[in-house]
């Protein structure tokens, strides 16, 4: 946090630097344009912020954009965060499917973006140490055509517990069964090729727009997902972090803006008693409680 002298922790990037970036006066090289929708969960969203105010060494801007939040925190909580690029979406401008908001928030995040490096996150997704977006970055710097790094699922089932569960799955059984009628059996999901996912995922700005490419999901893919594979289509390199190299990185709580949201819509109770768990779980670690303690994160 802050040290009692006041100056920034070691390794936090400079106040004056940090607001002079954002009023886009300054842009460093090997800049990281954080893109970070955002949809009235005011509560994540100052974790998260003060996670990548506290925890980044690298020169970095953030850019929230917000989904046309209705409630009477969310807005004023994040106006008054100095360091940060708001831009506030209109209801009219907004899509009603979450997957949609969301995607065309990253876009917008995407276009106004500076950086040599854009960097798709969700708001429940929390830097956890220092040097997590240097780590991040580093493999950028060695390899030009590496265009996109990420991780897939970080809280999957193992390969053990993936073989039992399609065992006794029964969507699985009726799969097979319209197969052997002959009848046209729409694509698993679950049977898709891995790809970076977009709780915190890593791009380089320059091959998205020469090639064309945005966030926005088509045919039931997540946001993210087709870019993926269009990268490698087209003769650029993508990494995928190990879930538990990722995990050393950032703590990603699964679903938790679903769940906080004034929809609430997951749909399992036990997806949501999980969730419920995971998110009391996290504000109840002694270095989180000590990140919304210390509001100068908001401004310095």
């Amino acid at each position: 946090m802050i040290d009692r002298q006041g100056e920034p922790a070691a390794g936090m990037i400079d106040t004056e630097t940090l607001h002079n970036i954002a009023s886009g006066s300054l842009t460093p090289p090997g800049m990281v344009s954080v893109v970070l929708p955002h949809y009235e969960t005011p509560e994540l969203a100052r974790l998260c912020l003060r996670a990548i105010r506290r925890f980044t060494t690298v020169p970095f801007e953030t850019i929230v954009v917000d989904n046309a939040s209705g409630d009477d925190v969310s807005l004023e909580y994040l106006r008054g965060v100095s360091w940060i690029r708001l831009i506030e979406r209109g209801d009219h401008e907004v899509p009603e499917s979450g997957p949609g908001a969301h995607a065309t928030a990253l876009n917008i995040g995407l276009e106004a973006a500076r950086g040599e490096l854009v960097l798709a996150m969700h708001t429940d997704t929390i830097a956890r140490r220092d040097g997590w977006l240097r780590e991040m970055a580093e493999p950028f710097a060695g390899d030009e055509r590496l265009a996109a790094l990420g991780a897939d699922k970080l809280d999957g089932p193992g390969p053990v517990r993936s073989a039992l569960k399609a065992l006794v799955d029964g969507k699985t059984y009726r799969r097979l069964a319209l197969r052997l009628r002959g009848r046209a059996v729409a694509e698993d999901p679950k049977s898709r090729p891995p790809h970076a996912r977009s709780f915190c995922a890593l791009y380089r700005r320059s091959a998205l727009v020469a090639e064309g490419l945005d966030f926005y999901p088509a045919g039931g893919y997540a946001a993210g997902e087709e870019l993926y594979h269009a990268l490698l289509s087209r003769g650029y390199r993508t990494r995928l972090l190990p879930a538990r190299r990722m995990r050393d990185l950032v703590v990603h709580v699964a679903h938790a803006t679903a769940y906080l949201s004034p929809e609430r819509s997951i749909r399992t109770g036990r997806v949501r008693r999980r969730t419920a768990g995971r998110i009391d779980r996290l504000f109840t670690e002694p270095w989180v409680r000590a990140l919304l303690e210390d509001e100068s994160l908001d401004t310095r």
